[in-house]
């Protein structure tokens, strides 16, 4: 039995004779309903009310049986009714604002109140009721499918190709947090588009979620993604999320192990924080929002801690999701008095994070992580705390071959060992922009070479240079607080007093 007929079975058996179901998929609950009714003692019939055409009869066909499109006369007519039904009003609730609408809605409740048999339910995308009428009503959300309605439509989709069963687990998981049309639309397009290939139909869902978001200014879908080569270094942090990937990619199975989280990613610029994110992305694949704390909190969209809200809602209603939060100190932490800048929006995010639903993980960064309070970074609020120090020779080694195949060199041509030593302190950002350079401005037909990289090494000021103090700072701060990003301890990290 699906989550709608328990809620339904729930319903029926307190003798509840107003029901309210918000769902954005009308065919879909009106056949949960005709399938509920049929288990029913009695089996009750189905009576479906449109605004347009009246009365109809919801058996095998939909045939019409009365044409009271007037709400108000619909109501009284079935109120004079004994039999057991289940009377489906559309969108009465958007009509409800007429007094005497209402008195005539909280009439039939009065009269079949401890009757069992007789409903009246209400179904729209928007369930604002009345407050005379919400507290009469047992009030169900349907706005997203069950796992069994997602199985089936993907079953139906799908027949004509072979999808092996982890590939439909997975599917059906990205899939929640659509409803069934947006689900449908998002399915046949892909399949129309590159037939049965798993990612592309993971794309295909990640895409109408990024349709549901582009309303709401504060969030902005990320299309890109970045894979593990891509990322130098950093080889503790990405063993974590290596050894978590299993867990949102069988999300829909039984495994009784917990989903992460999230994780909070703190340290120099520059070091790969951001491309943390959509490496989390692509190896989980999970849709990417991120949340601009600047814009959120710059007033431009209205009230903060309104908007903020509503970030969170909007990300919840298009789970699972990976909600990557930028330089979060901005808004959630103390100004240099030591005073909390939103008190309430804090509390109401730490609040958040405990109570979230768990598909929704959360990359949190921050440069300045001192300013961040303590209650946000204890454990139970992420599951772990990552620092990023400035690469190691090894690791400078293998952000520069990363940049330099990128740039279109053969990294074997190079000497990477060289230009390792001469980037000491230096952060993967300013390593590409040096591989950039040097491309754009090598005068060789066969592209740039070692010296290129060099020229331009030599103009390129390291901000271990002229942020010397402020990174001391972070790194003196991260000492016992946080977790090494690279596995271990840097030789700069571990020797920064000597």
């Amino acid at each position: 039995m699906g989550k709608l007929s328990i809620n339904l079975q729930q319903a029926v058996s307190g003798h509840y004779p107003l029901i309210s179901i918000e769902s954005y998929d009308e065919d879909w609950v009106l056949r949960e309903i005709k399938a509920f009714a049929k288990k029913q003692p009695g089996e009750p019939r189905v009576k479906i009310w449109r605004s347009t055409t009246g009365f109809a009869e919801l058996q095998e066909d939909d045939v019409q049986v009365s044409a009271r499109a007037d709400p108000l006369q619909a109501i009284r007519e079935i109120s004079q009714q004994h039999e057991p039904q289940l009377s489906v009003f559309l969108d009465l609730q958007s009509d409800l604002s007429d007094a005497r609408l209402e008195r005539a809605v909280r009439d039939f409740d009065q009269l079949k109140r401890g009757h069992a048999g007789h409903h009246l339910i209400m179904l729209s995308s928007s369930a604002r009721l009345p407050q005379s009428l919400a507290r009469l009503t047992w009030q169900i959300d349907a706005l997203h499918p069950d796992i069994e309605a997602l199985q089936q439509l993907v079953r139906r989709k799908t027949a004509d190709f072979s999808l092996s069963d982890d590939d439909t687990r997975d599917l059906i998981f990205t899939l929640q947090g659509l409803s069934l049309t947006e689900a449908e639309h998002a399915l046949s397009q892909a399949l129309s588009e590159a037939g049965a290939d798993t990612d592309a139909l993971i794309q295909g869902a990640h895409t109408a979620k990024k349709a549901r978001v582009q309303g709401f200014g504060g969030l902005e879908y990320v299309t890109e993604r970045r894979d593990m080569h891509d990322v130098g270094g950093l080889h503790g942090l990405k063993k974590w999320i290596e050894a978590r990937k299993s867990l949102y990619r069988k999300a829909g199975s039984a495994s009784d192990l917990p989903l992460p989280k999230g994780i909070l990613i703190m340290g120099i610029s520059g070091c790969g924080k951001s491309l943390t994110a959509k490496v989390l992305s692509q190896q989980w694949a999970l849709p990417l929002f991120r949340l601009d704390m600047n814009q959120v909190f710059s007033g431009a969209m209205g009230n903060p801690e309104a908007t903020f809200t509503e970030a969170l809602k909007t990300v919840e209603a298009v789970a699972p999701a990976l909600l990557w939060i930028d330089e979060i100190e901005n808004g959630l932490g103390y100004t240099e008095s030591g005073q909390a800048e939103h008190s309430h929006i804090l509390s109401a995010f730490l609040t958040w994070m405990q109570e979230k639903p768990e598909n929704i993980f959360v990359a949190a960064t921050a440069n300045r992580i001192e300013a961040l309070p303590a209650e946000m970074i204890r454990k139970g609020r992420f599951d772990q705390v990552f620092f990023c120090d400035l690469p190691s020779q090894d690791e400078r080694e293998e952000i520069l071959a990363i940049h330099i195949l990128s740039n279109g060199a053969d990294p074997d041509t190079f000497d990477i060992a060289w230009l390792a030593r001469e980037t000491d302190s230096w952060n993967g950002a300013e390593i590409e922009q040096a591989i950039i350079a040097a491309r754009i401005e090598s005068k060789r037909e066969g592209g740039f070479n070692t010296d290129d990289v060099l020229d331009q090494i030599e103009k390129i000021v390291p901000l271990s240079r002229t942020m010397s103090e402020q990174i001391k700072r972070i790194r003196d701060w991260a000492w016992d607080r946080a977790t090494p990003a690279s596995g271990g301890l840097s030789a700069s990290f571990k020797f920064d007093e000597e």
